[in-house]
């Protein structure tokens, strides 16, 4: 008896997990289309940021996702070196990835300060552009900033996003 408890459980576990990875595939493909429906400027980079948001939610490395909680993205470009500098986050964790010509690594500190991360976090758009006017830094990275919403099932309520360059964040 006590067996098939274990299996019973194994076997929604694994349900649930599939149906949680199918949900963040169609979420990835959305922010894509999304964005490219805006600007096609980046849409090879595009093609391959949604490749690698799959690949590394399939290798377990965007497992403190929850679906039950927003998360964020943060890829800001630099165009002298042709490198983005990628933040996946929610409140708890995050995930910070230097991606060139179709390589990524990972970063072991935080690539953008918890200032922004908290007006990414609060949706302060109006900040954002605030700061974007006052304190634009010259030859700094364009950023694309999403915000992911989903519902208490796991699927998608809503994306946004906001383009920026980057400002200092010290007033």
């Amino acid at each position: 008896m006590l067996k098939k408890i274990v299996l019973l459980i194994i076997n929604i576990s694994f349900l649930v997990s599939c149906f949680a990875q199918k949900d963040f595939i169609s979420v990835s493909d959305f922010i894509y289309k999304d964005r490219i429906k805006k600007t096609t400027k980046y849409l090879k980079e595009e093609n391959y940021m949604n490749k690698l948001r799959k690949e590394l939610y399939n290798k377990g490395e965007l497992s403190f996702l929850d679906k039950e909680n927003s998360f964020f993205i943060i890829e800001g470009y630099d165009l002298e070196t042709d490198i983005d500098y990628v933040a996946i986050f929610n409140r708890k964790q995050e995930l910070n990835l230097e991606v060139s010509s179709e390589k990524y690594k990972k970063s072991k500190s935080p690539l953008y300060d918890k200032s922004l991360k908290d007006m990414i976090i609060n949706w302060d758009v109006n900040r954002i552009k605030k700061l974007e006017k006052t304190n634009s830094l010259f030859g700094g990275l364009d950023i694309t900033a999403t915000k992911v919403s989903l519902n208490s099932d796991g699927s998608l309520n809503g994306i946004e996003n906001i383009y920026f360059n980057q400002f200092n964040t010290l007033n």
